[in-house]
């Protein structure tokens, strides 16, 4: 078994959070992150 690849501390890797309440909500997000609608996350002002 090959050992695991390191990974950057959580705090060095901004995350994007998606919220729908809806399946055609759900749908049409997979749909705009598929098309790259979204940029790279990038890290909160004055967090750096």
């Amino acid at each position: 078994m090959a050992p695991a690849p390191e990974k950057a501390p959580a705090a060095d890797r901004p995350v994007q959070l998606f919220q729908v309440s809806t399946l055609y909500g759900a749908a049409t997000l997979a749909a705009a992150l598929d098309a790259g609608q979204f940029g790279p996350a990038t890290p909160p002002a004055g967090s750096c």
